[in-house]
């Protein structure tokens, strides 16, 4: 929230408001002139929601760049963007002069879509034909396109008379923004060194003219842009009716739960179209009680949080207190502590000596028992390597012993036989020694 307060100009003071769409670089382009931070928005969301002052010297003079929103701002609607800008040039009318405007266009958007293009029609209703040629159209966002291209997109916004071309016809002036400080100084260095008093069309159909804020230029292209919505709102609610008849007429429950959901989102559309039409009936006195009861409701905020936060502030310093003082017994208990442990420092030290030597014997005890515990780990792991390869051997000649017995039996089986096959042979050459005598004596007889 940002608490308003009316704007401290001298007379001699160069003010110029700085316009355009969100993500034209109006934030960007003011804090490269001035040494105040300028909050600047990444993507769609804007970060400028009032019309915001901030000042540089140049030439020995003071100027003035008024921050301002656009139409297309992420936060606040159409309505409040025009009763903003069109409150601060009613209030700036007869106090200050406008030395200029500038207005920045980012010349990497392809086309001047629909966004864009109301955000210049209102602009152009707000300054009004005669103050044109006081304006700066500068574009933007250079280093996103190469040279042809920007060229090109910024030769068609320079002659067609829908988007520049027409105020360039009735005065304004080009320029190419490049991003650098040198760039928005030139700019500036332009607008005053060709600067005439410039009264706005708002300025003086709101101040001179008595004119409601519905009935400005501007405001009666703002209506026309509700009373647009409202009848296109009324239209879907009325074809919405058709589809419920139907539905319900073909007993189709669910179809028409859900239109009739759809009829109450159109209702509310008209009913919040209806009420934004009323509230820009409203005049500079009653447009200036309103803003002032916004103040001090933002002022009555502000008090209540600066409230809330020296509250806090008393808790977080009471905190501290609490902390530091626990910190100081810490610190007290601590040297006591160290006062007490030197006072028996020097009584015991003989017998920590002793229990040192003790200490000391102790665990040389114990490593000795230690390094015998490992030579019996390892002469047990020698005698199981030595059983395991007694096993194996035993193994072995079993086998070997089984080896000759069987080769012995062999043995034995293959003398059995060749002494069979001997006696064998004895028997049949007795045999035939018998029958060749026996034949001899029958030869002998005969």
């Amino acid at each position: 929230m940002t608490n308003y307060t009316q704007p401290v100009i001298n007379p001699d003071d160069i003010v110029i408001p700085v316009m355009g769409i969100t993500g034209s670089g109006k934030s960007t382009f003011i804090s490269l002139c001035t040494e105040e931070k300028v909050d600047i928005g990444h993507g769609l969301m804007s970060c400028t929601g009032e019309c915001l002052m901030y000042s540089l010297q140049r030439g020995g003079r003071t100027i003035r760049l008024i921050d301002t929103p656009g139409f297309d701002d992420s936060t606040r609607d159409d309505l409040d963007i025009l009763t903003e800008i069109a409150y601060w040039l009613s209030q700036a009318y007869k106090r200050i002069q406008l030395a200029g405007i500038i207005y920045l266009h980012p010349v990497d958007a392809p086309r001047l879509g629909g966004v864009a293009r109301r955000n210049l029609t209102m602009f152009k209703l707000l300054v009004g034909k005669d103050c044109l040629r006081s304006v700066v159209l500068a574009t933007t966002m250079w280093d996103n396109v190469t040279p042809e291209e920007g060229s090109r997109r910024q030769n068609e916004l320079a002659t067609t008379d829908e988007f520049w071309g027409d105020m360039i016809k009735a005065g304004s002036r080009l320029e190419v923004h490049d991003n650098t400080e040198a760039s928005a100084l030139r700019i500036i260095d332009r607008i005053v060194s060709n600067r005439e008093n410039m009264v706005l069309d708002i300025q003086r159909e709101l101040v001179d003219d008595h004119k409601p804020l519905d009935a400005t230029s501007a405001g009666q292209e703002q209506s026309r842009k509700f009373l647009a919505e409202k009848a296109k709102a009324e239209s879907r609610l009325q074809k919405k009716q058709q589809e419920l008849d139907d539905a319900l007429r073909q007993r189709q429950q669910e179809d028409a739960e859900k239109i009739f959901l759809e009829q109450r989102s159109y209702a509310h559309q008209i009913s919040e179209k209806q009420d934004k039409l009323a509230a820009m009936h409203i005049d500079l006195d009653e447009l200036r009680r309103k803003k002032e009861a916004q103040w001090e409701h933002e002022r009555a905020e502000i008090a209540k949080q600066r409230r809330e936060v020296e509250a806090m502030a008393r808790q977080v310093r009471q905190q501290l207190e609490a902390i530091s003082q626990s910190r100081e017994e810490d610190r007290q208990r601590t040297e006591r502590l160290e006062t007490a442990l030197d006072g028996r420092s020097q009584k015991s030290s003989k017998d920590l000596t002793l229990r040192n030597a003790d200490a000391v014997e102790h665990v040389n005890r114990i490593k000795e028992i230690q390094r015998n515990r490992e030579e019996l780990e390892r002469a047990r792991q020698d005698a199981m390597r030595k059983e395991a390869e007694a096993l194996q051997l035993k193994s072995l000649l079993e086998s070997m012993a089984v080896r000759e017995e069987r080769l012995m039996q062999a043995e034995m089986l293959k003398d059995q036989k060749r002494a069979t096959r001997w006696s064998a042979a004895g028997t049949l050459a007795g045999v035939g020694s018998l029958a060749i005598a026996a034949v001899g004596m029958q030869c002998t007889v005969m």
